[in-house]
């Protein structure tokens, strides 16, 4: 079912073997094991055949023959869930959270049962028990955060989106719900460089799509263009950003004034309004400047550093083409039409390098 399930299959056969004894207890037992073993074979084979519910009788039964076999209750809990028996997956798993083996898949999906049985602290309760056991794993603190976006909570669920970023740099979702939580709360210069980032860390799925269209939107909203003066928004929904100097950033103002000072400081010339080439050219001149005038040293936002090297290599109007790509879907399609070598050649590179993080150790 996944390589955690296939660790634990391999972990109990091993189990299994040394149990082997001559004793009347130990034969009874290992008997037991094996006629588990079997039953959880037969519950993988109906849900591969798409017989969820007898799966679910085979492996509860698999559970029932070797009760402290952690691997048989996850699965028996994780069917219940799939089936909406979320009572059942409760009872099923929730007696076992202390078990030495119950990895973080165990609690995301007991807390997604807890929620799902309209039991919210419960769940919260027991993501906290898992990142007490976990505190690097990203998607237990994606699970809390969401939990709280459901509670209308987003100030919260922000907190704990960043802190999976921080837990576990290279785990895509947490940038991706961070951003949009900055997106609804008007902090646009945050949202873009979090959404950004995540394109870069998972660029096929559908929240990628998701955040093509909304990176689009959001620069659209951040960057009006009026003859002859341009305003940012980045720092503030509704009245333009203030005028910036270089000097005021070296006390490391939020990065919405940074990026407000690098829209005012590009060339504007021949700009009269942002289609994709142009949003291209824009994001080159801010990328150039963030390293002129060393903002790299205040600010450190490591999109920019990976931005340079696409741009090092010749791709970087492709990349942005490629980003904005289901914001602007027809401007895109006659570009690529237009500019096959180079969208080919960005896309050979691509593929061979991804954005990736140190992790923590």
């Amino acid at each position: 079912m996944s390589k955690i399930t296939s660790a634990y299959i391999a972990k109990i056969k091993a189990i299994t073997i040394l149990l082997v004894n001559i004793s009347f207890v130990g034969l009874a037992q290992s008997d037991s094991a094996s006629l588990a073993f079997e039953k959880s074979n037969l519950a993988r084979e109906s849900f591969e055949n798409d017989r969820p519910n007898e799966s679910l009788k085979y492996m509860l039964e698999a559970h029932r023959l070797d009760p402290n076999n952690i691997i048989y209750t996850f699965e028996s809990g994780y069917l219940q869930y799939l089936l909406k028996d979320y009572k059942g997956a409760i009872q099923t798993m929730a007696p076992h959270i202390q078990h030495n083996d119950a990895m973080p898949p165990f609690f995301q999906f007991l807390a997604n049962a807890y929620f799902m049985n309209q039991q919210a602290e419960s769940a919260i309760t027991l993501l906290d028990i898992g990142l007490s056991k976990f505190p690097k794993n990203g998607m237990l603190h994606l699970e809390k955060g969401n939990i709280l976006a459901e509670k209308k909570e987003p100030g919260q669920a922000l907190f704990y989106y960043l802190k999976g970023i921080e837990a576990e740099p290279n785990f895509a979702l947490n940038y991706y719900k961070a951003a949009m939580v900055y997106f609804q709360q008007n902090q646009i210069a945050d949202g873009i460089l979090l959404g950004e980032t995540f394109m870069n860390l998972e660029r096929d799925s559908p929240y990628t799509e998701y955040m093509s269209a909304e990176l689009w939107k959001q620069y659209k909203k951040a960057i009006q263009i009026s003859d002859p003066a341009w305003n940012t928004h980045f720092c503030q929904p509704v009245a333009p950003d203030e005028i910036i100097a270089r000097a005021s950033l070296d006390n490391h103002p939020p990065v919405c004034e940074a990026l407000a000072y690098l829209v005012q400081q590009c060339t504007h010339e021949k700009i009269f309004q942002l289609d994709l080439s142009q949003m291209a050219s824009l994001r080159e001149n801010i990328l150039e400047l963030y390293y002129l005038v060393e903002l790299q040293n205040i600010y450190g936002e490591p999109i920019f550093e990976f931005q340079r090297i696409i741009f090092e290599q010749g791709h970087f109007e492709a990349y942005n083409h490629w980003l904005f790509m289901i914001g602007n879907p027809e401007e895109f399609g006659l570009w690529k039409e237009s500019n096959s070598e180079k969208w080919n050649a960005f896309v050979q590179w691509f593929n061979r390098f991804q954005l990736q993080f140190p992790e923590n150790e």
